[in-house]
């Protein structure tokens, strides 16, 4: 059993926040980790909302609006029209980016498997793909790793200890990101 290490970074941002503030304040935090700027092109991220709202998912709410790998700093310019418009639903939401830079030695596709391990965790734990995740990871989960800490993976997609918040929402049928919901609704292991 090969161990993972997952240190989780996490910068909290508005939507009117410019990308280079954010990635600025992202390359900050994992340099003072000991990583190098362009260890940000292999990371594991997951976009949350922060503040008041999670959203009301089948088992139980959670803050992740998403669940995605890659270059983080090309992978948040592309999800800012989303991000945008789901504000645009909910005037009040706050961000945040929980993200880490898994790697083990001769397995240059750590990223893909801790990704799959965290989608397939967040369905069993909260009934469904998380709401702006289009597809299941294809990548094998039965290999096995032995992530640390032991809570690692609980520590990207819970709402997190000292957070208190105040609403549980799910999109009604008049609203645009009904049918996403829905959609991942059916969407489960």
């Amino acid at each position: 059993m090969t161990s993972v290490s997952l240190i989780w970074y996490c910068n909290r941002f508005s939507i009117n926040d410019d990308l280079k503030i954010i990635m600025q304040r992202i390359t900050e935090n994992i340099v003072s980790g000991g990583y190098k700027p362009d260890s940000l092109a292999r990371s594991v991220y997951v976009i949350r909302l922060s503040g008041p709202f999670l959203i009301n998912y089948p088992k139980k709410p959670s803050p992740v609006l998403y669940i995605g790998k890659g270059h983080l700093r090309n992978r948040l310019s592309s999800h800012r029209t989303w991000i945008q418009n789901f504000y645009n639903h909910l005037k009040e939401a706050q961000f945040e980016v929980r993200y880490c830079l898994p790697r083990v030695r001769n397995n240059l596709g750590i990223e893909k498997e801790v990704e799959a391990h965290l989608i397939h965790r967040f369905i069993g734990r909260y009934g469904m793909l998380p709401i702006n995740n289009k597809v299941l990871s294809n990548t094998k989960t039965n290999i096995r790793h032995q992530f640390t800490p032991a809570n690692s993976l609980e520590m990207a997609i819970s709402i997190g200890s000292g957070n208190k918040p105040h609403w549980a929402v799910s999109p009604l049928r008049s609203n645009p990101w009904f049918a996403k919901y829905s959609k991942n609704l059916g969407k489960q292991k």
